[in-house]
């Protein structure tokens, strides 16, 4: 089964792309310079602090691989 992560991209010096998971509650941060790190326990909470009001920060159930294409399938 896959995982969905949820991508946002930064307006930041050093701090490319967020990517975001809210089932596994885990954080990943890609710096310009290609550094990754990774924090986990984030809360989609405290998404919404990081990031602000904007971003319509995900909860819902996360869907696998194989329901993502079953679901692009039928959309064709």
């Amino acid at each position: 089964m896959g995982v969905r992560m949820q991508i946002f991209l930064i307006q930041s010096r050093g701090i490319e792309v967020l990517h975001y998971n809210a089932d596994a509650r885990l954080l990943l941060i890609k710096y310009s310079s290609g550094d990754i790190r990774s924090f986990t326990r984030i809360s989609p909470q405290g998404m919404r602090r990081l990031l602000g009001a904007g971003p319509d920060i995900d909860e819902r159930a996360e869907l696998s691989d194989l329901q993502i294409r079953r679901k692009s399938a039928k959309a064709a």
